[in-house]
């Protein structure tokens, strides 16, 4: 990257902050202690804050004060701290008013020459409508099983090869066997 003024390449974006601004991701930088370091306008604004330093300021303890389940964040860690890097973690975290939201946080592990930890970088999406849409297909699938389990007509499905895969109630009970069997 460089900047336009003296073509010299810098060697942290962070410090051209306003190249963030404008993404559709949250960027951040943590401590391991659980504060944030920097934030883009975009995670400030998914977390309910007018302002990223308005949200440094105001989240002193991400595990505390971001996480439905303050679990999570020590799951974060621990497979941050074994892998060097995590993708699509999920969480539920609350959001400044109260209210929750689930986010995808993908990030990996900064380190000084001799080793040591000097913060966690990564993007945060939010991934409501997605877990909304997984749920109504979960919803959608338990009214179908339970719709074809009590039809009195007897439904079954075969693969490609004949194998039966999946077989009503009634269709086994007809058969005199267990799904177990039939299902091959």
């Amino acid at each position: 990257m460089t900047t336009p003024s003296n073509k010299t390449p810098t060697t942290d974006p962070i410090r051209n902050p306003e190249v963030f601004d404008d993404v559709v991701v949250g960027i951040f930088r943590s401590t391991e202690e659980g504060r944030y370091i920097y934030a883009n306008h975009r995670l400030a604004e998914l977390y309910g804050y007018d302002s990223p330093s308005q949200m440094i300021e105001a989240i002193g303890d991400i595990e505390g004060q971001l996480y439905v389940e303050s679990k999570q964040r020590d799951l974060f860690l621990k497979l941050i701290q074994q892998q060097g890097r995590i993708e699509q973690f999920e969480s539920e975290i609350f959001r400044r008013d109260g209210s929750r939201i689930w986010i995808s946080e993908t990030a990996r592990t900064v380190r000084d020459a001799a080793g040591r930890v000097l913060y966690y970088e990564g993007t945060v999406q939010d991934i409501g409508e997605q877990k909304a849409a997984e749920l109504e297909l979960r919803r959608s699938e338990i009214l179908f099983h339970s719709l074809v389990e009590n039809l009195p007509q007897f439904i079954f499905r075969k693969d490609a090869d004949g194998k039966f895969t999946f077989a009503n109630k009634r269709f086994c009970g007809e058969l005199d066997r267990t799904r177990r069997e039939i299902i091959g």
